[in-house]
């Protein structure tokens, strides 16, 4: 997506696993898909400012 490098987008099923990475920055179209899941949780390494009050409102 960005220089050549592509964006993927994991879900567990059941459980989180004890260590998930390496981890990109968050994306707004990544609340997106998550809101077809029940209790997302969202791993990422950081997020544009205006993107955290996003993903804070959506815990």
């Amino acid at each position: 997506m960005e220089a050549g490098l592509s964006r993927i987008l994991a879900v567990y099923s059941s459980t989180v696993p004890p260590v998930i990475g390496p981890v990109r920055s968050a994306r707004e179209t990544d609340l997106e898909l998550l809101r077809q899941f029940d209790r997302p949780t969202l791993a990422y390494s950081g997020a544009q400012s205006r993107l955290n009050p996003l993903i804070e409102a959506r815990r």
